[in-house]
């Protein structure tokens, strides 16, 4: 579990650092809970944090006492949370995870990593002569909170707030952050009452900006279109059975920041153009040397696995209006590293292998595919992916 090889990798230190504390037990005092969490949400180090309750100070495990009164679950913190009067009304993303180790219970407060800083309360907290103060700004530096009656110093404010601007990130970095942001992506119109028009829609308008960051472009290169018949495996769950690939560019001012392919199905849907991915089984189709499985697949945290939700409005559909099927020939990993993880799955286990699919036609292509690229192979590639999620390896 990632989270206990964590919380194991801290522990050996064998100190406390900037995103990470150790804990005897659990807070008696709201204040200083909600303190140290306001803290460690501003952590300086741009990391989940964690503070770590059952440890002594240099690592050691005591564990916690299962019948102490202050202790918490995720339910109990978010709904004390929820009371707080805070700036922006952002709250932390907190819940808490026990973990066993040599037979005690260690709790861990989790605090996920946020670009909502700086986290700070509008309305003062008080509990038994404990007060966290309102419009102040607590932070940790190396192992150390800033006071409960003082605020961080102006530079790590400031570092925090530009942090929320994402000022400081890179170009690309920013991009990837604005391209989850669905709602405000589209373009202008002559419509005189409202000339926005959320969404992005190449068939209208050959480019999309962001709302409020309108250096970002997104932009179809129409000069350079090239159809492309017989070839995609993907085409056989479209009426048309062809695809083209239109390039795409996307820009900050004038400044090209990223080039991939858009393929355009059914004259009507514009998906980014998917990966090919494979991986051995006996049954699958290949070479003398090698049977392989092949299907086509989505990374959801680049720039392809993010446009797929823009242009389907956070749906990742991709069946068009005149498919074949259910036309959800296409898998979605979060990362490379499950992609990894899967083919190593689907290698491992042969036995998930469904001899009815073989025999189906699953899909009437207009053209004619490579053998490896039959829907019946893509099929497969699902079915070992739905395996995958259903025995939690996802």
């Amino acid at each position: 579990m990632e989270i206990q090889k964590i919380i194991l990798d801290l522990l050996s230190k064998g100190y406390e650092g900037g995103y990470w504390d150790f804990k005897q037990k659990w807070h008696d005092n709201k204040a200083l809970l909600i303190h140290d969490i306001l803290c460690f949400s501003n952590n300086l180090e741009n990391k989940d944090s964690f503070i770590i309750i059952g440890v002594e100070d240099d690592g050691s495990v005591v564990g916690v006492d299962k019948n102490d009164s202050n202790r918490k679950n995720t339910a109990m913190i978010n709904d004390l949370l929820s009371n707080l009067k805070m700036g922006g009304d952002y709250r932390p993303n907190v819940y808490v995870s026990p973990i066993d180790y040599e037979n005690r219970i260690i709790d861990v407060i989790i605090i996920r990593n946020s670009a909502n800083t700086p986290y700070y309360l509008t309305k003062n907290y008080s509990d038994n002569n404990k007060h966290v103060r309102a419009n102040h700004i607590y932070t940790r530096i190396n192992d150390k909170n800033t006071a409960i009656d003082s605020s961080a110093d102006f530079d790590k404010q400031e570092y925090l707030w530009k942090k929320r601007f994402r000022i400081n990130e890179s170009i690309f970095e920013r991009l990837m952050w604005l391209l989850d942001d669905l709602k405000n992506w589209g373009y202008y119109s002559n419509n005189k009452e409202d000339p926005w028009h959320q969404g992005v829609d190449f068939g209208n308008c050959k480019y999309a900006i962001h709302r409020h960051f309108p250096e970002f472009r997104i932009e179809k290169v129409e000069d350079d279109e090239r159809e492309t018949y017989e070839c995609e495996g993907y085409c056989s769950y479209y009426l048309d059975g062809t695809a083209k690939f239109i390039p795409i560019k996307i820009f900050y001012h004038s400044t090209l920041i990223y080039e991939t392919k858009l393929s355009l199905m059914d004259s009507t849907l514009y998906i980014p153009t998917p990966r090919v991915g494979s991986f051995s089984h006996p049954e699958g189709w290949g070479d003398s040397n090698k049977k392989a499985i092949y299907f086509y697949y989505y990374i959801a945290n680049t720039v392809e696995g993010k446009l797929l939700s823009l242009l389907t409005n956070g749906k990742s559909n991709i069946t068009s209006a005149r498919g074949i099927g259910d036309g959800n020939w296409e898998i979605i990993f979060t990362d490379f590293n499950e992609e990894d993880r899967f083919i190593e799955f689907a290698e491992k286990h042969p036995e998930f292998y469904d001899k009815s699919i073989k025999g189906k036609n699953l899909a009437s292509p207009k053209i004619k595919v490579l053998p490896a690229f039959d829907s019946k192979f893509i099929e497969q590639a699902k079915h070992f992916f739905q395996e995958f999620i259903m025995l939690g390896k996802k």
